[in-house]
Protein backbone atom coordinates (compact mmCIF):
# COMPACT_ATOMS: atom_id res chain seq x y z
CA UNK A 1 0.00 0.00 0.00
CA UNK A 2 2.77 2.43 0.87
CA UNK A 3 4.54 1.75 -2.42
CA UNK A 4 1.38 2.66 -4.38
CA UNK A 5 0.94 5.89 -2.39
CA UNK A 6 4.54 6.86 -3.10
CA UNK A 7 4.11 6.18 -6.81
CA UNK A 8 0.91 8.24 -6.84
CA UNK A 9 2.66 11.17 -5.15
CA UNK A 10 5.52 10.98 -7.65
CA UNK A 11 3.06 11.05 -10.56
CA UNK A 12 1.20 14.02 -9.06
CA UNK A 13 4.44 15.98 -8.76
CA UNK A 14 5.35 15.29 -12.38
CA UNK A 15 4.08 17.59 -15.06
CA UNK A 16 2.34 14.92 -17.12
CA UNK A 17 0.90 16.16 -20.39
CA UNK A 18 -1.27 13.38 -21.78
CA UNK A 19 -1.38 15.03 -25.24
CA UNK A 20 2.35 14.29 -25.49
CA UNK A 21 1.79 10.55 -25.01
CA UNK A 22 0.97 8.02 -27.74
CA UNK A 23 -2.21 6.61 -26.16
CA UNK A 24 -4.09 9.89 -25.84
CA UNK A 25 -6.71 11.24 -28.22
CA UNK A 26 -7.81 10.12 -31.66
CA UNK A 27 -5.64 12.28 -33.91
CA UNK A 28 -1.94 13.12 -34.11
CA UNK A 29 -0.54 16.53 -34.86
CA UNK A 30 3.01 16.37 -36.16
CA UNK A 31 5.17 19.42 -35.49
CA UNK A 32 8.95 19.48 -35.79
CA UNK A 33 8.80 15.72 -36.40
CA UNK A 34 7.27 15.22 -32.92
CA UNK A 35 3.78 13.95 -32.21
CA UNK A 36 1.04 15.59 -30.16
CA UNK A 37 -2.07 13.51 -29.55
CA UNK A 38 -5.39 15.26 -29.18
CA UNK A 39 -9.09 14.83 -29.86
CA UNK A 40 -10.56 15.80 -33.20
CA UNK A 41 -13.72 17.05 -31.45
CA UNK A 42 -11.75 19.33 -29.12
CA UNK A 43 -10.07 20.96 -32.09
CA UNK A 44 -13.41 21.32 -33.93
CA UNK A 45 -15.09 22.90 -30.90
CA UNK A 46 -12.35 25.45 -30.20
CA UNK A 47 -11.01 26.21 -33.69
CA UNK A 48 -12.78 27.37 -36.86
CA UNK A 49 -9.66 26.36 -38.79
CA UNK A 50 -9.77 22.74 -37.64
CA UNK A 51 -13.55 22.59 -37.86
CA UNK A 52 -13.36 23.56 -41.53
CA UNK A 53 -10.50 21.12 -42.08
CA UNK A 54 -12.42 18.18 -40.60
CA UNK A 55 -15.91 18.98 -41.91
CA UNK A 56 -15.36 20.34 -45.41
CA UNK A 57 -14.00 17.23 -47.09
CA UNK A 58 -10.35 18.22 -46.93
CA UNK A 59 -7.93 15.30 -47.05
CA UNK A 60 -7.20 15.78 -43.33
CA UNK A 61 -10.83 15.00 -42.47
CA UNK A 62 -10.04 11.29 -42.85
CA UNK A 63 -6.38 11.33 -41.83
CA UNK A 64 -5.14 10.13 -38.45
CA UNK A 65 -2.13 12.48 -38.64
CA UNK A 66 -1.88 16.16 -39.51
CA UNK A 67 1.39 17.91 -40.27
CA UNK A 68 1.61 21.52 -39.15
CA UNK A 69 4.50 23.47 -40.62
CA UNK A 70 6.13 26.57 -39.25
CA UNK A 71 5.17 26.15 -35.62
CA UNK A 72 6.99 25.02 -32.53
CA UNK A 73 6.12 21.74 -30.82
CA UNK A 74 6.53 23.44 -27.44
CA UNK A 75 4.26 26.36 -28.40
CA UNK A 76 1.45 24.21 -29.81
CA UNK A 77 1.70 21.93 -26.77
CA UNK A 78 1.15 25.01 -24.59
CA UNK A 79 -2.00 25.87 -26.55
CA UNK A 80 -3.31 22.32 -26.02
CA UNK A 81 -2.42 22.59 -22.33
CA UNK A 82 -4.51 25.75 -22.06
CA UNK A 83 -7.43 24.07 -23.83
CA UNK A 84 -7.34 20.84 -21.84
CA UNK A 85 -6.35 22.18 -18.42
CA UNK A 86 -7.04 25.93 -18.18
CA UNK A 87 -6.93 25.89 -14.39
CA UNK A 88 -3.49 24.29 -14.32
CA UNK A 89 -1.79 26.15 -17.17
CA UNK A 90 -1.88 29.94 -17.23
CA UNK A 91 -0.93 32.80 -19.46
CA UNK A 92 2.11 34.79 -18.44
CA UNK A 93 3.92 37.77 -19.92
CA UNK A 94 6.53 35.43 -21.41
CA UNK A 95 4.05 33.17 -23.27
CA UNK A 96 0.95 35.24 -24.02
CA UNK A 97 2.08 36.59 -27.39
CA UNK A 98 3.07 33.10 -28.53
CA UNK A 99 -0.37 31.77 -27.55
CA UNK A 100 -2.04 34.75 -29.25
CA UNK A 101 -0.07 34.11 -32.46
CA UNK A 102 -1.06 30.43 -32.61
CA UNK A 103 -4.63 31.22 -31.57
CA UNK A 104 -4.88 33.71 -34.41
CA UNK A 105 -3.27 31.40 -36.97
CA UNK A 106 -5.55 28.44 -36.17
CA UNK A 107 -8.61 30.51 -35.24
CA UNK A 108 -8.88 29.53 -31.59
CA UNK A 109 -11.00 32.67 -31.18
CA UNK A 110 -11.92 32.32 -27.49
CA UNK A 111 -8.31 31.65 -26.55
CA UNK A 112 -7.23 34.67 -28.60
CA UNK A 113 -9.78 36.82 -26.75
CA UNK A 114 -8.43 35.47 -23.46
CA UNK A 115 -4.91 36.49 -24.54
CA UNK A 116 -6.09 39.97 -25.46
CA UNK A 117 -7.88 40.36 -22.12
CA UNK A 118 -4.70 39.31 -20.35
CA UNK A 119 -2.63 41.79 -22.37
CA UNK A 120 -5.03 44.63 -21.61
CA UNK A 121 -4.55 43.96 -17.88
CA UNK A 122 -0.78 43.40 -17.88
CA UNK A 123 1.91 46.02 -18.09
CA UNK A 124 2.84 46.22 -21.73
CA UNK A 125 6.40 47.07 -22.61
CA UNK A 126 8.18 48.19 -25.74
CA UNK A 127 8.89 44.70 -27.01
CA UNK A 128 5.34 43.48 -26.45
CA UNK A 129 3.84 46.56 -28.11
CA UNK A 130 6.08 46.16 -31.16
CA UNK A 131 5.44 42.41 -31.40
CA UNK A 132 1.66 42.88 -31.15
CA UNK A 133 1.73 45.21 -34.17
CA UNK A 134 2.34 42.12 -36.34
CA UNK A 135 -1.01 40.49 -35.53
CA UNK A 136 -4.65 41.28 -36.14
CA UNK A 137 -5.66 42.29 -32.62
CA UNK A 138 -8.70 44.08 -31.25
CA UNK A 139 -8.88 47.85 -31.74
CA UNK A 140 -8.85 48.29 -27.99
CA UNK A 141 -5.56 46.43 -27.58
CA UNK A 142 -4.04 48.12 -30.64
CA UNK A 143 -4.97 51.52 -29.19
CA UNK A 144 -3.34 50.62 -25.86
CA UNK A 145 -0.16 49.52 -27.67
CA UNK A 146 -0.12 52.64 -29.82
CA UNK A 147 -0.71 54.85 -26.80
CA UNK A 148 2.17 53.17 -24.97
CA UNK A 149 4.46 53.68 -27.96
CA UNK A 150 3.29 57.25 -28.46
CA UNK A 151 3.72 58.11 -24.78
CA UNK A 152 7.33 56.98 -24.94
CA UNK A 153 8.15 58.08 -28.47
CA UNK A 154 10.96 60.46 -27.48
CA UNK A 155 12.82 57.64 -25.76
CA UNK A 156 11.88 54.96 -28.24
CA UNK A 157 13.11 56.66 -31.40
CA UNK A 158 16.63 56.45 -29.98
CA UNK A 159 16.43 52.67 -29.63
CA UNK A 160 17.81 50.35 -32.30
CA UNK A 161 14.60 48.32 -32.46
CA UNK A 162 12.46 51.35 -33.37
CA UNK A 163 13.03 50.49 -37.04
CA UNK A 164 11.18 47.21 -36.48
CA UNK A 165 7.91 49.10 -36.60
CA UNK A 166 5.91 49.15 -39.79
CA UNK A 167 6.65 52.39 -41.68
CA UNK A 168 2.94 53.25 -41.98
CA UNK A 169 2.57 52.87 -38.23
CA UNK A 170 5.55 55.16 -37.62
CA UNK A 171 3.93 57.84 -39.78
CA UNK A 172 0.61 57.47 -37.93
CA UNK A 173 2.35 57.63 -34.57
CA UNK A 174 4.31 60.76 -35.49
CA UNK A 175 1.18 62.47 -36.80
CA UNK A 176 -0.59 61.66 -33.58
CA UNK A 177 2.43 62.79 -31.55
CA UNK A 178 2.57 66.12 -33.38
CA UNK A 179 -1.17 66.71 -32.81
CA UNK A 180 -0.63 66.35 -29.08
CA UNK A 181 2.21 68.91 -28.88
Amino acid sequence: MKETETQTKKIQKMDIRPWETKDFGNISIIIEEKELRTHRDLLKIWSKYFKAMFENGMKESNESKINLEGDSFKDFSLVLALLYEPLKYKLFDNNVITVLRISDKYQFDQLKEHCESYLLKCKLNWEMSIELQKYPISNELRNVCNYWILSNIKILILRDDFNLLDKKLIILLFRSFLKNL
